[in-house]
């Protein structure tokens, strides 16, 4: 059955070269995608524009191996990058990927660095006592790595390139473990959580390069974080604003911090009306885009006198979206939809929503499916 995919995805590429057949080889066919590289990818056929990739893990259906894919927004082209691996954020500038593989010799996991341009792979470190690996997040310069390493721990991989060395340093034993660090969109800062006591958080932004020089730190009093939802921190492209999700016993938060005027900004959700699972905020920090309880995806106005609520997507009662993401423009977004009769760690249906705004209310231009069976998904940087 491979070597017959196989065969098909190459008369697909080389005689056809039609969008849709390609999309619907992805979206059949993502049990065999192991098969072949399917269309590899270039400048070239991707319009010149490096931003219409898609780097997603994908879960086959013939096996339960995670797989690394590179895909062409602009021609459906698609490429395997890794077999044996997850990412959990785009590759950065240079090409640079941080993902997780497990060891083919029962080792544990493994911390691995990629790179989409020259296909090479490296080992950074393994599994331990002292840490293991959860959610590694590379810089856009491609680096340094962040990772939660369990029991509150927060650790930070850094390459030097000036003597051509590398470390880990532990940066907090204090971070929330389902509370994921982010850096901003130059790879400069990091910013991260840290539980002081019972009723006290710090907000904590960091020099990516130096761990120990402190840009900004904020006391955060009776903050409570959702426990069965990871909670994600998001930069605006300016780095000004820093936007994440808290919660009340009947209510959901988007925090806005904004780091140059120290104003805190909270939007309140009424669970029982609308509720919050991840929001994002957009490039020009000017709009926050969110998971619903119902299982949408809305977009609400944060600079207005007063919020403005746009509904995006009307689902039936046995879908949800739940992770989603801006592109770097702030005109499309990334969204993953789950069915309730899978688990999460089974895939998802990936969807790229365009978005039109008028009077900071947004609607959609289109939805378009791409591709079953992901995992996670990121726009390139």
């Amino acid at each position: 059955m491979k070597k017959f995919v196989k065969k098909y995805c190459e008369i697909i590429c080389e005689v056809l070269s039609n969008k849709i057949a390609l999309m619907l080889i992805i979206t059949m066919y993502g049990a065999f995608i192991t098969a072949c590289n399917m269309c590899p990818t270039s400048p070239e056929n991707s319009g010149g524009d490096t931003k219409n990739y898609i780097y997603s893990t994908i879960i086959p259906i013939n096996s339960q191996i995670p797989i690394i894919t590179k895909f062409s927004l602009f021609d459906f082209s698609f490429e395997q990058l890794e077999n044996n691996g997850s990412i959990f954020s785009a590759p950065a500038k240079n090409g640079n990927y941080a993902f997780i593989r497990n060891d083919s010799d029962g080792g544990g996991k493994l911390l691995v660095m990629g790179n989409t341009n020259n296909n090479s792979s490296i080992t950074i470190d393994k599994e331990n006592k002292e840490f293991t690996f959860y959610s590694p997040i590379i810089s856009s310069t491609g680096e340094e790595i962040v990772f939660l390493g369990g029991s509150n721990q927060l650790y930070l991989w850094v390459n030097n390139t000036e003597d051509n060395s590398s470390y880990i340093d532990k940066i907090s034993n204090k971070v929330f473990d389902n509370c994921i660090p982010t850096f901003s969109k130059d790879g400069s800062k990091l910013a991260f959580l840290e539980k002081i006591d019972e009723s006290q958080n710090e907000l904590k932004i960091i020099d990516a390069k130096n761990p120990e020089n402190v840009f900004f730190s904020m006391i955060l009093k009776d903050m409570k974080f959702q426990d069965l939802q990871d909670v994600y921190l998001t930069f605006s492209s300016n780095a000004n604003k820093l936007l994440f999700v808290n919660e009340t016993d009947s209510t959901d938060l988007l925090t806005i911090v904004n780091i140059i005027t120290l104003d805190v900004k909270n939007i309140t959700i009424s669970k029982e009306e609308l509720g919050v699972k991840i929001a994002q905020i957009s490039p020009d920090g000017k709009y926050a885009a969110f998971t619903a309880n119902d299982g949408n995806i809305w977009i609400v106005s944060l600079d207005t006198s007063q919020p403005l609520f746009s509904k995006l997507t009307t689902v039936n009662s046995c879908n949800y979206f739940l992770y989603l993401e801006w592109n770097s423009e702030g005109n499309k977004i990334l969204a993953q939809s789950y069915n309730c009769t899978d688990e999460v760690k089974d895939g998802s249906t990936l969807f790229v929503l365009d978005l039109d705004v008028k009077n900071d209310l947004f609607s959609l231009n289109s939805i378009n499916l791409y591709c079953n069976n992901i995992q996670r998904a990121f726009w390139s940087n």
